[in-house]
């Protein structure tokens, strides 16, 4: 049993659940016991129209799903999270991210790419000019 305020405030969320699904349930099975057709107002019976025989269709499948529902429910577990489990998830997320801001992945893949060195004195975003080929002088016949 637990104690203080939050545990008993956790207690009465819990029944307040179980209320919630047992009430569900209880309109679940009364729609599902309650007739779908209204009964007839004459004792002959009248053919029933591909309209009529669709929608009883539907109607069983909703009946179904509404049972399937309903047996789900009935084996849910409560989600409860402790308050202890929770502070440690979340001091080992935050080791995580100081780890890998720190630390960055790498893929075994990537090569490095190689980096220039900047000359001192000029800023790490200057880049060099190309490097221009040597010109030799002019032939002497176009003097």
């Amino acid at each position: 049993m637990m104690g203080g305020l939050r545990g008993r405030a956790k207690e009465a969320a819990e029944e307040e659940r179980a209320k919630g699904n047992a009430r569900l349930l209880a309109k679940l099975q009364k729609i599902a016991d309650s007739p779908s057709v209204p009964p007839p107002y004459s004792l002959r019976e009248k053919k029933a129209s591909s309209q009529e025989i669709n929608r009883r269709r539907r109607a069983e499948e909703i009946a179904k799903e509404n049972m399937a529902f309903a047996k789900r429910l009935e084996g849910v577990k409560s989600a409860t999270f402790d308050q202890k489990t929770m502070k440690h998830d979340q001091a080992m997320q935050v080791r995580y991210l100081k780890n890998v801001s720190q630390f960055p992945v790498i893929a075994k893949d990537s090569k490095p790419k190689p980096q220039k060195k900047s000359i001192p004195g000029r800023p790490p975003w200057f880049k060099e000019l190309p490097v221009s080929q040597k010109v030799s002088a002019r032939p002497e016949w176009q003097s």
